[in-house]
């Protein structure tokens, strides 16, 4: 269970960063 709330917090960050990153290029 902690292995998966660990992959699922390392997913969400990834999610974060590549929504920032996809943020200035959309616009």
């Amino acid at each position: 269970m902690r292995n998966k709330i660990g992959t699922n917090e390392t997913m969400t960050q990834t999610c974060k960063s590549q929504m920032r990153h996809n943020l200035p290029i959309s616009t």
